[in-house]
């Protein structure tokens, strides 16, 4: 994936018009603003953990802030914002990997038990996550842009430097398995609760 996206946007997603018009105007400040929990999420769907995703963002946040001015304001801010992070992601994951082969011998705490309703909702969430950390980087990508994200995918095939018929098929691979995903978890808890 390239740093920076092909040119054809218009604006800047996540900031504001009055800092948009060049790279010199652009204020890092209401960069971070708009963008902070954009760039969480990406980090989240890119599998880095709770406890680390405001660090991550910090690091995000720092590599833009060194090559802000590389910027092209005519192109979208959100899709080098997302590249930056999936870059970020895949090095904090190379290195937690090596660390958790050390302490593979160490037991998981797992939490108390909760609420029916909270407990319902977090085992949804769970299942997303796992489907989306399931899925191939290619159609990763495009499910999260595309279904959480909600951008179009023109916007999905600039940010990723594909043709956009490639990004269309992809997603509805992408979608095709959540829907078995989903049918496979229904009929899981069906069964847990003897219905």
């Amino acid at each position: 994936m390239k740093d920076r996206p092909d040119p054809g946007q218009s604006e800047p997603k996540g900031v504001p018009s009055s800092v948009a018009h060049s790279a010199q105007t652009l204020d890092f400040g209401s960069i971070f603003m708009a963008n902070h929990a954009f760039v969480c999420r990406s980090l989240s769907y890119f599998g880095v953990g709770t406890p680390n995703v405001e660090d991550l963002a910090q690091e995000v946040f720092l590599v833009l802030y060194r090559r802000l001015s590389d910027f092209d304001p005519n192109q979208d801010l959100r899709s080098w914002l997302f590249g930056i992070a999936r870059r970020v992601a895949q090095t904090h994951r190379r290195g937690t990997a090596r660390a958790e082969r050390k302490l593979r011998v160490v037991p998981t705490v797992q939490p108390g038990p909760a609420p029916d309703e909270v407990v319902a909702r977090n085992e949804e969430i769970a299942m997303v996550d796992r489907f989306i950390a399931s899925l191939p980087d290619k159609l990763r990508d495009v499910f999260v842009l595309s279904e959480v994200e909600g951008l179009p995918a023109p916007e999905i095939a600039s940010a990723l430097d594909l043709k956009v018929n490639t990004v269309y098929s992809r997603i509805r691979l992408a979608r095709e398995r959540f829907g078995r995903a989903l049918t496979r978890h229904r009929a899981a808890e069906d069964r847990q609760h003897g219905h």
